[in-house]
């Protein structure tokens, strides 16, 4: 049980890490659109 609580409060961390990070890039305007997004996929399944 033990284990199963520090696994969950070790992926928490990292997860509010991420979003964080998340956050300050949208701030600065680093983000892909919708149409990029999907011009990516596509290209990756044409490969």
């Amino acid at each position: 049980m033990k284990q199963l609580v520090e696994h969950y409060v070790d992926h928490d961390a990292w997860f509010r890490q991420q979003v964080t990070r998340g956050l300050e890039q949208l701030g600065r305007g680093e983000f892909l659109t919708h149409e990029e997004v999907a011009a990516h996929i596509d290209q990756m399944f044409r490969k």
